[in-house]
């Protein structure tokens, strides 16, 4: 009797409660980290550094460190409770002379565990006298934009060390300390790369000095558009897959602007993602999987249009190994793919549906984690040519997810017992695109987590050519009606209904609704 209250209760009356009850699954977000240069390294201990660059949804985050002499890392400090967003740093002891140790930033909640980009260090040698300086990276910098610098040195008999930088171009925020606050200049009206040089000089109270230098570059106007892209730290590293990030400033807003990533194990990168087209100076990102475990790889961002084709820095990131404790053991997904008519409005949420063409239409992934949570899920929807993406992405009841499914969304931990909705809206090709008669497409979505490796799950299209047309028309997506246009009507559905499902709350209201009839 309850599962069939149940199923009643799903198809008929799922939307009034989506307006009635306002409940839904709510969106998730994990914490995001990015590891720093190890300071402070002396002949056994240094200090490891991390910023934490946004908490996620929970509001605080546990921030901690694997390190070791490989990527397998083998040991991990103690977690500190961070509810700030900024520096996070821990000092680790006993280590060995003149060793090279790698080292990660891992930042955990309720919404998921995150790691940060693998470093390393060289600690100081016991019987030498010479310091060493190391200013970090080159950078790629906009006009005006505020980074942190990574510097960092060591004294091989253990002395304590003072820093002090100087800049030909740019201000500090602090000239005193290892990674001082630095904002690039700002720079208008030139057609060649200006560079800055930042030097990091580092001193005992012995007499001993060292120094080493570290180059901003500024890109180009190329013809006076001033269009710049930075590569930006990679998320969401795990096993054999990644979030790659970079922002665009454009000052020239009529600028036609393309967005992609080349990456590889080395700096040649023999790798291209996807153009995204980004009609606004901001953030963009793509995952990239099908990555080897334990493995550097090096990536930039590049933006091209009608200015020509400007580049990021070079990065790196090290995937995962199995022996660094990642593994969180044998979950399992159910995936579900279906698909709604818009148009037609046809509401009837199946795997295959009917349509003509032109007509809008919304997919909806529902993810559910069996028994034990599954963590670092991404989805993915490579769409079929005669399926135009139209956008309008939602996790849940979140509207302003950022990504792109046809590149991958990163979604995080799907928990158990709760069902995570993916929902996004399609367009059917042209008349033009299609013969006479029924034409069936299939669209399959990837989806890959580090208990589940990689599933699929397919939905149909049947999109009927009829002879006779009336009247041309040009498709604009929309129909000026409420019903039909609103993609987020459907999605609420799917939300509550999914809610009311699996948290047993059902039982209740189909009680209550029992009694009034």
């Amino acid at each position: 009797m309850k599962k069939t209250a149940k199923l009643i209760f799903l198809v008929g009356v799922t939307a009034v409660l989506c307006f009635s009850f306002g409940e839904g699954v709510s969106a998730q977000f994990a914490p995001q980290i990015q590891t720093n240069s190890a300071t402070n390294i002396q002949n056994n201990s240094a200090t490891l550094n991390a910023s934490v660059t946004y908490l996620g949804s929970y509001g605080s985050t546990t921030v901690y460190f694997q390190w070791g002499t490989s990527t397998s890392y083998g040991y991990q400090t103690s977690g500190t409770t961070q509810s700030y967003t900024g520096l996070s740093s821990q000092t680790i002891s006993g280590l060995a002379p003149n060793t090279t140790y790698h080292f990660i930033a891992v930042s955990q909640n309720n919404y998921g565990t995150v790691y940060g980009q693998d470093m390393t260090f060289v600690t100081g040698q016991s019987n030498g006298n010479i310091l060493t300086a190391n200013a970090g990276p080159d950078l790629y910098l906009t006009s005006g934009q505020t980074v942190t610098l990574q510097g960092s040195g060591y004294d091989p008999n253990g002395y304590a060390l003072n820093y002090s930088w100087s800049c030909n171009g740019g201000t500090l925020l602090s000239y005193n300390i290892a990674q001082p606050v630095y904002t690039a200049p700002y720079v208008s009206n030139y057609n060649n790369q200006i560079t800055y040089t930042c030097t990091l000089t580092v001193t005992n109270n012995y007499g001993s000095s060292n120094s080493d230098s570290m180059i901003v570059y500024m890109n180009s106007n190329n013809n006076g558009n001033n269009s710049y892209v930075q590569t930006n730290y990679a998320t969401y590293v795990s096993n054999f897959q990644v979030t790659l990030n970079g922002s665009l400033s454009s000052a020239n807003s009529s600028a036609t602007n393309y967005v992609y990533f080349q990456w590889g194990t080395t700096s040649n990168y023999n790798n291209t993602t996807s153009q995204q087209f980004i009609g606004y100076s901001g953030t963009f990102m793509q995952n990239i999987e099908n990555l080897n475990s334990g493995t550097t790889y090096h990536f930039r961002a590049v933006a091209q249009g009608n200015y020509g084709t400007v580049y990021g820095q070079d990065m790196t990131f090290t995937t995962l190994g199995s022996g660094n404790g990642y593994y969180y053991g044998n979950g399992s997904l159910t995936i579900t793919k279906q698909v709604i008519n818009l148009t037609s409005r046809n509401l009837n949420w199946s795997s295959s549906v009917s349509a003509s063409p032109s007509d809008i239409l919304t997919f909806a992934i529902t993810l559910q984690a069996n028994g034990q949570d599954v963590h670092n899920v991404t989805v993915r929807d490579i769409l079929p040519a005669d399926l135009i993406y139209r956008g309008n992405l939602m996790v849940n009841t979140n509207s302003n997810y950022g990504g792109d499914i046809t590149s991958g969304v990163n979604i995080g931990t799907v928990y158990a017992g709760q069902a995570t909705v993916v929902a996004y809206q399609v367009q059917v090709a042209s008349a033009g695109n299609f013969s006479y008669g029924a034409t069936t497409i299939a669209s399959n979505a990837t989806v890959t987590s580090t208990e589940a490796g990689t599933q699929t799950s397919s939905a149909t299209v049947v999109v009927n050519k009829t002879l006779v047309y009336g009247a041309s028309t040009v498709s604009t997506g929309l129909t000026n009606d409420f019903f039909t246009d609103s993609f987020f009507l459907p999605l609420l559905i799917i939300a509550a209904g999914l809610w009311f499902y699996f948290s047993g709350e059902v039982y209740v209201f189909a009680d209550w609704l029992k009694g009034k009839i």
